[in-house]
């Protein structure tokens, strides 16, 4: 999770070091040489936008409103059994337990019924309750049901959180297009 947030950051860090270089970037003899389809009072208002810029404070805000996406993710990935290392899902190190499989296969339905990995549905009460928050550069992901802490428990620490694959993928597509748009609507400046 704190992954997320400092891979974002490092990304739109270098975009905005890129946006700077194609501005001015070219050194002659010592003398920077800036575009010359920008005076000196164009160039100095982009700069000035883009040292006010509070990357993380911009990255919390994509988070928060790329949250259904990153839910999605993270959703998904319970479904197919896998937790953040990509390692099956497990409840105090094992599968279902022939109890809990003779109750699935009774009564549930869809997602509810798999049996053949943990997914932790029954219901699908706990995957409903899912919610994301961003405290300090953490990204955290909770369920509000009376028993998904106890869940969470058996299940260890790595269960909530998403994997390269799917950080990767969620950093790229909808958490960089919300940076991109606040960072836009922050600066009046184009990431490309």
């Amino acid at each position: 999770m704190l992954q997320v947030l400092k891979a974002a950051r490092a990304q739109a860090q270098l975009q905005l070091l890129k946006t700077n270089n194609l501005l001015c970037g070219v050194k002659d003899r010592g003398l920077q040489k800036c575009s010359p389809f920008l005076n000196m009072g164009e160039l100095t208002t982009i700069i000035n936008k883009l040292k006010s810029v509070d990357v993380m404070e911009l990255a919390k805000e994509a988070a928060l409103a790329s949250k259904s996406e990153y839910l999605d993710l993270q959703l998904s990935q319970l479904a197919q059994g896998t937790d953040s290392q990509k390692q099956a899902t497990t409840l105090n190190g094992n599968g279902y337990t022939a109890y809990t499989k003779d109750l699935k296969q009774k009564y549930g339905k869809g997602l509810g019924a798999v049996v053949d990995r943990v997914t932790l549905y029954q219901t699908g009460k706990m995957y409903k309750s899912a919610d994301l928050d961003v405290k300090g550069d953490v990204i955290n992901v909770t369920f509000n049901t009376e028993y998904s802490s106890d869940l969470m428990k058996r299940t260890g620490d790595v269960i909530i959180g998403l994997n390269d694959d799917n950080r990767s993928n969620y950093i790229n597509g909808p958490f960089f297009n919300a940076f991109k748009s606040l960072f836009e609507k922050q600066t009046n400046l184009k990431l490309t």
